[in-house]
């Protein structure tokens, strides 16, 4: 492993073995720790169509707060995007997403998926889990970069939504106990991009759909797309699934260097996240 006991000393050993009760983090990322619950409770049973007025051509949103790159922002997405995710996994919304866009059909087409079925499981299942640590690792990052509140919105937005295009993916693929034939593995490489291409007919910040989109492109100089790479990674690692047991937290960031060095994800990101893993202990 990277990360040899005799280097860490007693603290951080001790902050591993407490890093790792960050699986069971089950929260929303509030901008506003001043929210009222009646603001927060409205949206619990929100519908996408709710969220947005037409405006010619423009998506605005019936409640306007803070802008992101120039984009105005529904109070609901800032506040709660976990429950703005939950809203678009309705079926019939979806639905209306890919007639929408003809190019998610093209996508799914190529590789053998011809009537591609939704599976809002998909989604919801990863709200209380992957979602949850990608989301809270990818914060954790940002904080140790020093990066902007706009900066961290914005990741905040993609991380939440980063694996939408999954609702698509064959739930056997999903749930399949063992490793993907190659021709499995081609079908799931497609979500980020089906992902994107989903999202783009809601209405959301351009820059978080793209950082969706290329959140597995190793090639990206976008520190906030390498910042979701890497969380996304480390919470896969983390986490059980159902081909295989949780990884303690050594071997976790030893793959990740791995990785690195491989220029697969960013040296300064992986080491923003070991640094971000110590200050959740201080």
């Amino acid at each position: 492993m990277f990360l040899h006991e005799h280097r860490l000393g007693y603290k951080l050993r001790y902050c591993i073995l407490m890093v790792g009760s960050i699986q069971n983090i089950n929260t929303h990322y509030s901008v506003n720790p001043a929210i009222k619950p009646a603001q927060a409770g409205y949206i619990k049973h929100i519908m996408p169509q709710d969220l947005y007025v037409k405006d010619g051509n423009k998506s605005i949103s019936r409640n306007m707060n803070r802008s992101v790159d120039n984009y105005r922002v529904p109070a609901a997405l800032q506040y709660q995007p976990k429950q703005v995710l939950r809203s678009f996994t309705n079926k019939q919304y979806v639905e209306s997403l890919m007639e929408k866009n003809p190019r998610i059909g093209e996508i799914l087409d190529s590789v053998g998926v011809e009537n591609p079925e939704i599976y809002p499981e998909n989604i919801l299942n990863m709200m209380n889990g992957h979602i949850t640590t990608t989301t809270a690792y990818a914060l954790q990052i940002a904080n140790a970069m020093n990066l902007s509140p706009i900066d961290k919105k914005v990741l905040e937005q993609a991380a939440v939504f980063h694996d939408f295009g999954k609702i698509l993916m064959p739930k056997e693929i999903i749930e399949k106990p063992g490793a993907l034939t190659p021709e499995e593995r081609k079908i799931m490489d497609t979500h980020a991009e089906v992902g994107e291409e989903l999202l783009k007919g809601t209405g959301l910040n351009r820059r978080v759909i793209n950082l969706i989109g290329n959140h597995h492109n190793p090639g990206t100089d976008d520190i906030l797309c390498q910042i979701l790479s890497v969380a996304d990674i480390y919470s896969a690692l983390r986490e059980p699934r159902s081909y295989k047991a949780a990884m303690p937290v050594g071997e976790a960031l030893s793959i990740l260097d791995q990785k690195a060095e491989k220029g697969e994800v960013s040296t300064e990101v992986v080491s923003a996240l070991k640094d971000s893993l110590m200050a959740a202990c201080a």
